[in-house]
């Protein structure tokens, strides 16, 4: 298991790996590992669900018609409504170092950015970004 997750490479590969391990009683476990580019958090609890309903129901349908994005996204509007804060995160977050981002005072908005650059540079910008797109050359 250790040189599974320590295995995995971005870069090269593999991003996923997964090993079946038995232990002295017979009985076997999974050990799945993923870089967190190739599987979020989110998607961890979908890949979990959906292994135990197959290994723990007569009648998984592997064929199922997934949920549509606007589907998922209103489940998630209804969770994310029922659930309170304190279930989600039951303890306090360190303070961040703002000053590390050099936060502490600029506002972090687009018009905060708009205003600092002026209307010239903005102009530069966007004709720099937008002429190779449109040039005749």
């Amino acid at each position: 298991m250790a040189a599974s997750q320590g295995g995995l490479d971005v870069f090269d590969g593999p991003v996923f790996a997964a090993d079946v391990c038995t232990d002295q009683d017979g009985k076997q476990i999974l050990f799945m590992v993923a870089h967190h580019l190739a599987v979020d958090l989110v998607s961890w609890r979908i890949i979990l669900g959906d292994l135990e309903e197959y290994l723990t129901a007569s009648d998984f349908e592997a064929t199922k018609k997934p949920l549509s994005f606007q589907t998922w996204l209103s489940l998630q509007q209804k969770k994310a409504e029922e659930i309170q804060p304190e279930t989600a995160l039951p303890f306090t977050p360190p303070q961040v170092p703002l000053d590390y981002w050099g936060a502490l005072t600029e506002s972090n908005t687009f018009n905060a950015v708009a205003t600092a650059i002026g209307s010239g540079e903005r102009k530069a910008i966007c004709l720099g970004v937008i002429s190779p797109i449109t040039s005749d050359k």
